[in-house]
């Protein structure tokens, strides 16, 4: 056993909702192990992190740096995930590596709010494709202030 403090966890109080999240998230259930002594903020943070690294094959230190960036405010982490599988399939046409470029490239597009920013530029990102014009680099837009937009 890696960490003998995990015996003295609560059952139910922590190792149960912290394999729950873990199932949740579609991680690992070994990890259970790397999460029952975090809080809740950072266990959360774990899963945000093991997510990137899968989906969009980032090293751990590519998605260390992408939440440090993103999650410097109160944002919560579903939230972000949220922004992520709604761009994914409205902005970049589920292609993963595009989207991996993109939030490397510019991670302030994660930043911004899914109902009041995000939505209202991939409607401006589609039409525009539906009228012919070949958007090819979705950063900027997505990433603008709203003053600049």
């Amino acid at each position: 056993l890696s960490e003998p403090r995990i015996l003295s966890l609560s059952l139910s109080k922590r190792i149960k909702p912290r394999m729950e999240l873990l199932l949740e998230r579609g991680c690992d259930p070994a990890d259970v192990f790397s999460i029952a002594l975090l809080s809740q903020k950072k266990a959360e943070e774990f899963c945000l992190q093991c997510y990137f690294c899968r989906e969009f094959e980032l090293s751990q230190k590519q998605a260390d740096r992408l939440l440090r960036k993103v999650l410097v405010d109160k944002q919560s982490r579903s939230c972000l995930q949220q922004k992520v599988e709604y761009l994914l399939p409205n902005a970049f046409g589920e292609s993963r590596k595009k989207m991996k470029d993109a939030i490397l490239k510019n991670p302030s597009m994660l930043k911004q709010s899914l109902d009041q920013t995000i939505k209202p530029r991939v409607e401006v990102l589609q039409l525009l494709r539906s009228v012919g014009f070949n958007v090819t680099e979705h950063c900027p837009l997505l990433s603008m202030r709203n003053s600049e937009f």
